[in-house]
C-alpha cells in the first residue's frame, strides 16, 4: 500500500492512536462517522508533493492544509482495507455493513426505498471489527461522487478513514507554501 499522508491541526509529533469510529445520525447521509472519530489520510503523490484531499481543499477553498501539520503514514502490508473501487464495492457494503439511525429503523420512512436510501449509512462500529480501515479510491470517486442511486458525495475525493492505527512508520514532513493560483499570479 501507498504511502499516505495526515494533515493535523497538533503542531507536535502525532498521537500515535485513533479516535473508535462511531456511527452518527448527523452523518449518515454523508456515509461518515462521528465528527472526530476514526483518522483519515489520503494516498500520497511524491512527485506533486500532495495528496488528492490537499488538492481538493485547495481547489475548493477549503480548511488551508497548508497551514497545519503533515505526516507521512506508511500502512503495514498487513492492514486490511475495504476497498470501494465501484458501485458493486458500495452496494456490497451497504448490503453488508449499513446502518439506520434508531429512531428512522422501525418507522414507515425506513420502508419507503428513497428515504431508506438517504438515511442509511455505513455501521461504522461493525465495519471496524472486520477491518482496518475502509478506502475510497480515485477510481471509486469518480464514479460515485455524484453517483445515483448510491454515492459517496460527501467524501469528495480519494481517502482512507482508518478504524486502528496500522502503520510502521510516521514522519513529520515541512508543510509546503500552497501554490500560487494563476488569478492571484495576475492580480
Amino acid at each position: 500500500m501507498n504511502t499516505q499522508l495526515h494533515i493535523s491541526r497538533e503542531t507536535g509529533s502525532l498521537r500515535e492512536e485513533v479516535r473508535p469510529a462511531r456511527n452518527s445520525e448527523q452523518s449518515t447521509y454523508a456515509k461518515k462517522p462521528e465528527y472526530g472519530t476514526g483518522f483519515w489520510t489520503s494516498t500520497w503523490n511524491p512527485v506533486q508533493q500532495t495528496s488528492a484531499w490537499v488538492e481538493w481543499c485547495h481547489a475548493n477553498d477549503f480548511d488551508d492544509p497548508y497551514k497545519k501539520s503533515w505526516h507521512l503514514l506508511q500502512p503495514k502490508k498487513t492492514a486490511r482495507l475495504y476497498v470501494i473501487d465501484n458501485v458493486l464495492d458500495l452496494a456490497d457494503l451497504l448490503k453488508y455493513h449499513s446502518w439506520v439511525p434508531p429512531r428512522f429503523g422501525k418507522t414507515e420512512l425506513a420502508m419507503n426505498p428513497i428515504m431508506l436510501r438517504l438515511f442509511r449509512g455505513f455501521d461504522f462500529e461493525t465495519l471496524s471489527q472486520f477491518y482496518d480501515g475502509l478506502h475510497l479510491t480515485a477510481q471509486g470517486n469518480d464514479l460515485l461522487h455524484l453517483g445515483h442511486p448510491l454515492d459517496m458525495n460527501a467524501w469528495d475525493c480519494e481517502s482512507i478513514l482508518w478504524f486502528h492505527w496500522c502503520f510502521s512508520s510516521v514522519e513529520r514532513i515541512k508543510t509546503p507554501f500552497a501554490p500560487i493560483d494563476e488569478e492571484e499570479e495576475v492580480s
